[in-house]
């Protein structure tokens, strides 16, 4: 709680005013918390922070649940590759266990590593195109993927549960 309250302050102040701000801090007299501050600011760190925390898995790590699909059964794995950032790690846990992405870019070549919780499958779609290898970290012979084909200006892959790293090497980029 003491590492949002910068945060929370902001927030406060933004649609309250310093009146508002002021209400959310400790009690002078006895330097404790009231049980309506505490709420008080869950609440607002909920709503400050958690877009921000979404954002991350969702937008740079590109974990989504395919619209039709119920506790993220069939995943969609989307990364968004934005300004100068080099790499992302994200995770999410969902029912079946968690969901892992790892992309890096560096020097004409762009690295994703997926982890696919069992009993569930995913449909990656890599921001760049050029020439892909794939390969498993499954311990299995066959690596399980089907390409689609281009969507949306992405190459798409559809795979099953498991470790997978796509390596696509870079061309003009």
């Amino acid at each position: 709680m003491i590492v949002s309250n910068p945060i929370l302050g902001t927030g406060l102040h933004a649609i309250g005013g310093a009146s508002a701000a002021s209400c959310y801090l400790p009690n002078t007299q006895t330097r404790k918390w009231s049980w309506g501050t505490f709420w008080l600011a869950q609440a607002l760190f909920a709503w400050i922070i958690m877009p921000i925390m979404e954002w991350f898995y969702n937008g740079l790590g590109g974990i989504r649940q395919e619209e039709t699909s119920a506790g993220y059964k069939n995943i969609v794995i989307y990364p968004e590759v934005v300004g100068d950032l080099t790499f992302a790690k994200t995770s999410y846990q969902c029912p079946y266990g968690e969901i892992k992405t790892n992309w890096e870019k560096k020097e004409g070549l762009f690295t994703l590593a997926v982890e696919i919780p069992v009993n569930t499958q995913a449909t990656v779609y890599l921001p760049f195109s050029g020439e892909v290898a794939v390969s498993n970290a499954n311990g299995r012979d066959k690596v399980k993927f089907n390409y689609i084909g281009m969507k949306d200006g992405r190459m798409a892959y559809h795979i099953s549960s498991g470790k997978y790293v796509f390596n696509v090497k870079l061309t003009g980029k």
